[in-house]
């Protein structure tokens, strides 16, 4: 059973994410090979591959430009990335909770400004000075 749930997420993330849901489109790219096949006998499917992959549009044409973009990797498809992180609840709660039991039983003292020296955060902001 977690084989095929982990197959199943594979395979969902893998079409979602990826150009791999262009795969799903080969019957058509075969199908549409087999109809060039029955009007010019001698096409082979690499030159099929050439005329409708590596020639530019404009040189290409057989009058059936909506069934050639239907082919896969024509069009640059939509791509939606979604990461999910999901932590041990668990876990996070007892860690919370220590640390804030923790906080919470000891005091920290809060520095005195008497004991800053007045140009400790302007000094930063002047400009060097040259020394002679």
């Amino acid at each position: 059973m977690k084989r095929l749930v982990g197959i199943f997420f594979l395979t969902t993330y893998l079409l979602a994410a990826t150009s791999c849901n262009q795969l799903l489109k080969m019957p058509a790219l075969i199908q549409h090979f087999i109809e060039h096949k029955t009007e010019h006998k001698s096409l082979n499917f690499l030159e099929f591959l050439h005329e409708h992959y590596l020639i530019s549009q404009k040189a290409h044409t057989d009058h059936d430009q909506d069934r050639d973009m239907a082919l896969p990797f024509k069009v640059p498809a939509p791509m939606v990335s979604v990461f999910a992180v999901l932590p041990n609840t668990a876990q996070q709660i007892l860690s919370l909770s220590s640390k804030l039991i923790s906080f919470v039983k000891e005091k920290y003292p809060l520095p005195d400004n008497a004991s800053l020296p007045a140009w400790h955060g302007t000094s930063i902001w002047q400009p060097p000075k040259y020394l002679a």
